[in-house]
């Protein structure tokens, strides 16, 4: 029946558990009950608790002061004080089932001395009968014999005199037996409040070692939140560590493996996205400008005359326009005459170069309808994001880079910005832009015929390829358009005007010529007007084939 109870009240104590509380008492109690109760810290999960704890014999209906002290060392005093007020009603029915066995004991003992007065009563009357029928006898024999009184022994009868003295020891016995009762009343409340005083102490002594155990508990829990927080700050630094790592060591259309300087790539592209001629169906692009490859090899592809941006997936045989493709316009929900695309990952949008509409777009990459304008008033054509989510933007109407940090408005200039020319602090008709692991900036300038690298923080840039004027030779470009970098510095450019892709290695005089060169064309080993440029994270090579519409793969050859 008392486990029952307690069971009762443990059900009824549920109601007063929150989330947090359950969660710390299966923390606390983890190494007494199985992992997989441990871990469910639901409603069922505490009552399987307790009931491992039932079936370990750690709480029973008599002592329960094991999970009284659990509740305790989680804060949870509204527990404690249904557990204990529980406890101190078993230890008083304890008390009053001891008197009830005393009570029940002393009725026979009484009943035996009331039985053994009675016979004692009987015994007496016995011995009166006796007498009397006695002294009847010797006066009769007196009287017969004729003889003289004070010469017989004579027997005193007197009733009087007897019953006198009975009554006195009657009256005495009674004493007796009053005094034997009120010694056992004494001994019994002597016993009892012996217990009870015994009770209040040691619930005095457990309230107090409590108190100093839930001052220790404090303490601990105090130390072990610092301690919690302290980890906690030192695991989000070590995840900005890594995540600052891993988007430092790969800039965006960067290559996730290392690419040897003398590494070869298959010189038949396959078509990976258009293809299909000039048109604005699913399957088709429009002089397509830039575009951006993602972990997965899915393509965001600026489809400039289209006024849209397309998402091919890999092998897919047509896009799907996810931002503009509203006709030409300048609604929130249109696009005009883009050139070029990245993907924010962190805010999972699209960042678009609106040049005819003079502005930079976010828009949302899945299920947007519309584009919210993030920087105003600048003729962008290219841009890209530092690991930090800075964005670097091109502004071909003024011939400069610059830098807009997260909700920066007006950006600061970190490239060009001394008017149109071929001095090293100067750019002509900049286009596209690369951002390496140092922060360098790599331009590609349409007017000078070159690719410049300005580091973090200078004045003047630096020629890294091309620089000997409009050409087809090895030390010359015409009109470069998309430029990435690899890890060693390897410069690799979109040369537009002779319909080939250029290799520059580090602190080289001369480039070499990697894919196309073979003259403008449609086959899958030529091109006709390269503009965008990227690695995918396998080192394979995506050239957005403008005048072919299309965007072609050139495969990394893994035999080179």
């Amino acid at each position: 029946m008392d486990s029952l109870r307690l069971r009762g009240i443990i059900v009824k104590l549920q109601d007063r558990l929150s989330n947090d509380d359950r969660k710390r008492l299966h923390f606390y109690l983890g190494n007494d009950v199985p992992r997989r109760i441990r871990d469910d810290a639901s409603l069922s999960g505490t009552l399987s608790l307790m009931d491992s704890l039932f079936d370990q014999d750690k709480i029973n209906e008599k002592d329960f002061t094991f999970l009284i002290n659990a509740f305790n060392e989680i804060q949870c005093i509204d527990a404690v004080k249904l557990l204990r007020e529980h406890l101190r009603q078993i230890q008083s029915n304890g008390l009053n089932q001891s008197i009830e066995s005393l009570s029940m004991i002393m009725p026979p003992m009484i009943n035996q001395l009331l039985q053994d007065q009675d016979e004692d009563k009987y015994a007496v009357n016995h011995f009166l009968v006796n007498q009397e029928n006695t002294c009847d006898t010797n006066n009769i024999m007196i009287n017969s014999d004729n003889t003289n009184i004070n010469q017989m022994p004579m027997i005193i009868c007197d009733k009087k005199a007897w019953h006198s003295e009975h009554k006195r020891n009657q009256i005495s016995n009674s004493i007796m037996l009053y005094w034997k009762y009120l010694f056992i009343f004494i001994l019994l409340s002597i016993i009892g409040y012996g217990i009870l005083f015994f009770l209040s102490v040691k619930n005095i002594i457990d309230i107090n070692q409590l108190k100093v155990s839930n001052k220790k508990s404090i303490e601990k829990i105090q130390q072990l939140e610092i301690s919690n927080n302290q980890s906690i700050e030192i695991i989000q630094q070590l995840i900005h560590q890594m995540k600052h790592f891993i988007k430092k060591a790969r800039p965006l259309r960067s290559s996730a493996i290392d690419i040897h300087p003398n590494a070869k790539w298959i010189q038949n592209g396959h078509t990976v996205a258009g293809g299909n001629r000039f048109g604005n169906r699913t399957n088709q692009l429009y002089n397509p400008c830039g575009l951006y490859v993602d972990d997965d090899q899915t393509i965001y592809v600026a489809d400039q005359l289209n006024h849209r941006i397309v998402e091919w997936k890999q092998g897919a045989t047509s896009g799907q326009v996810i931002a503009g493709g509203n006709r030409q316009g300048n609604g929130d929900h249109q696009l005009s005459i883009l050139s070029d695309v990245i993907v924010d990952k962190e805010k999972d949008s699209l960042i678009i170069c609106d040049n005819s509409n003079r502005r930079v777009v976010r828009w949302p990459r899945r299920n947007g309808t519309t584009g919210e304008t993030i920087i105003s008033n600048i003729m962008c054509v290219g841009l890209t994001m530092d690991e930090n989510g800075s964005l670097y933007v091109i502004d071909f109407e003024k011939d400069e880079v610059r830098q807009y940090r997260r909700e920066e408005s007006q950006g600061t200039l970190i490239a060009g910005g001394n008017g149109n020319g071929n001095r090293l602090n100067q750019l002509s008709y900049p286009q596209y832009i690369f951002i390496d692991r140092d922060h360098s900036v790599y331009v590609s300038e349409y007017g000078n015929h070159r690719v410049m690298k300005w580091l973090e923080g200078a004045k003047q840039g630096i020629v890294v390829a091309g620089g000997q004027g409009k050409g087809n030779g090895l030390t010359q470009l015409s009109y470069p358009r998309g430029v990435i970098v690899d890890q060693f510095g390897t410069v690799y450019v979109a040369d537009d005007g002779n319909d080939r892709i250029m290799r520059w290695i580090k602190g080289a005089t001369q480039g070499d010529v990697i894919i196309g060169g073979k003259g403008e064309g449609e086959e899958s080993n030529q091109l006709n007007g390269p503009v965008g440029l990227s690695f995918d994270r396998y080192g394979n090579l995506y050239v957005v084939d403008n005048e072919n519409h299309r965007v072609q793969k050139f495969n990394i050859d893994s035999n080179a």
